[in-house]
């Protein structure tokens, strides 16, 4: 567990590994512990702090995504502390932000468990999720079992927003409409064939249901439709299929390392598709760098405004301020659109409390439909308002990107579609590997 005291003096520096200066109080066991346990905070005037809880996987199948999405939350963090503290309008004056976090270490026991501790021990005000669908299901669970409001980053899985929960906000909408601009960019270039291979897991199985659904409405044909467990890692025999399926287009639906392997197994056997597309390559890119190399050239994906759209905001950081504070803090790093989802995130909890005055559910859940209605929030991300399931009514990826080399020769994210962003030409078709 972690607890950060954070107001316009407890953040002083930040250390070489990238970490936010903390107040420790003990270390035992490899985990932080602060002592003793509070009591319940008062909620009117006299309330001292806002005490924010969550997990994070240092380890497992969620650690490097939970890391991207880790470095956006201590961006955001620093704002806070840089800010004096959140506004509490009952008394009219900011007041400390208090992080209390735990290593689910990517189970989903050990994160119900700590999601539990959050709520009955620590006495948190409100919750932000951890990493993915898989794990926000089970955090949004507890959250509903004790009625405190979580904000989740980096989530677009339709299961995590169709359990009817009224205290559950996320930073992104819902990837059922993931493919709806993809396909008819798609169909205009004639690419009509399209096989996916995807990983088992609710995130990339809505994706799944996203493309299957937009490819029917534009008369496209999915050759293959092949799913992998997250243990698997010889994808030889499914590319093999996807080969045999004459496909256009191989759609690549996983997280950062088995996209990667996907890919570097494909040019092992010399395959290379009219189009590579992936939703890893913004969401996981520097992941993707690390992991593929040069590899990852040409392949195409979903785009936002991250990572050089940047316009003016109501409320936080712009893109470029974002990207800037990042490079600052973490020198080296390389952000992801999982990066700046756990920003936003933290921001739309900042937000919420901030124009509410008050914690309660069903004070934030009017102020935000409310916000909705007047036409949503403008952050570095776009558009931010909930709809009554929770996940954000303006569609998060409305453009097309594709991974080019830089003027240095390395890879990048460039905007390829539709014209009025697009900064490159799109290379097409996928070169082949020998001649690269």
């Amino acid at each position: 567990m972690l607890v950060r005291y954070l107001n316009n003096k407890a953040i002083t520096r930040i250390q070489a590994a990238g970490v936010i200066a903390v107040i420790v109080v003990a270390a035992v066991a490899g985990a932080i512990f602060a002592s003793p346990l509070f009591s319940p905070k008062p909620q009117g005037a006299e309330k001292q702090e806002i005490v924010v809880g969550f997990t994070i996987s240092k380890s497992g199948f969620q650690a490097a995504p939970s890391d991207d999405v880790w470095h956006g939350e201590q961006v955001w963090m620093d704002q806070v502390s840089k800010g004096g503290g959140i506004f509490w309008k009952p008394s009219g004056k900011r007041i400390p932000l208090r992080v209390v976090n735990y290593d689910d270490q990517s189970d989903m026991g050990r994160l119900s468990s700590s999601y539990d501790t959050l709520i009955t021990k620590d006495k948190v005000d409100a919750l932000l999720s951890p990493q993915g669908s898989t794990l926000t299901l089970a955090a949004a669970a507890v959250a509903a079992k004790y009625q405190k409001v979580i904000v989740a980053s980096s989530v677009c899985g339709f299961e995590v927003f169709s359990q009817g929960y009224t205290n559950l906000y996320g930073s992104f909408s819902v990837c059922t409409e993931l493919y709806r601009p993809v396909s008819t960019w798609w169909k205009q270039l004639n690419l009509t064939r399209i096989a996916l291979i995807w990983q088992r897991e609710p995130f990339l199985a809505t994706d799944r249901l996203s493309l299957l659904k937009y490819a029917q409405l534009q008369g496209l044909q999915v050759t293959a439709d092949l799913g992998f467990y997250s243990t698997e890692t010889n994808f030889i025999p499914l590319i093999q299929s996807v080969m045999a399926s004459q496909a256009d287009v191989l759609d690549i639906e996983a997280y950062a390392a088995p996209a990667a392997a996907i890919i570097a197994q494909a040019k092992s056997l010399g395959y290379a598709p009219k189009m590579i597309f992936s939703f890893s390559m913004v969401n996981f890119f520097g992941q993707m760098v690390k992991a593929g190399g040069n590899d990852i050239l040409y392949v195409t994906t979903p785009m936002g405004r991250f990572p050089r759209i940047s316009q003016p905001v109501d409320y936080g950081l712009t893109l470029n301020q974002f990207l800037a504070r990042t490079n600052e803090m973490f020198p080296g790093y390389i952000p992801s659109s999982n990066a700046l989802s756990g920003y936003i995130a933290g921001l739309i909890l900042q937000y919420l409390i901030e124009q509410t005055g008050s914690v309660d559910p069903k004070d934030i859940r009017a102020t935000a439909l409310a916000l909705t209605a007047k036409g949503g929030l403008k952050t570095a991300q776009g558009l931010w308002g909930p709809t009554t399931d929770g996940s954000d009514a303006w569609d998060t990826w409305p453009y097309v990107g594709q991974v080019l080399p830089n003027p240095q020769g390395q890879p990048e994210l460039y905007y390829v579609w539709p014209n009025e962003v697009k900064d490159r030409d799109l290379t097409s078709p996928f070169p082949a590997w020998s001649k690269r």
